[in-house]
């Protein structure tokens, strides 16, 4: 989770899904950690990445969850 929000700390609702079936954990858990993981981001004063698919770099990808 951490590597992806490195690079989209705003997954679709398709990457959701795709990210809670590879982590076992449920969409709304996948929702609740980003939407935590961005206010702590801010909170601390670091940028946010928001990255279409087509830019999502290829060295990083869900089979590594």
């Amino acid at each position: 989770l951490e590597k992806y929000f490195e690079y989209n700390a705003y997954p679709s609702a398709a990457d959701r899904a795709l990210i809670a079936r590879k982590s076992m954990m449920t969409e709304r858990q996948i929702e609740v950690w980003f939407q935590n993981h961005r206010n702590r981001s801010r909170k601390d004063g670091k940028p946010l990445a928001r990255l279409r698919a087509s830019d999502f770099p290829l060295d990083i990808s869900f089979d590594s969850l």
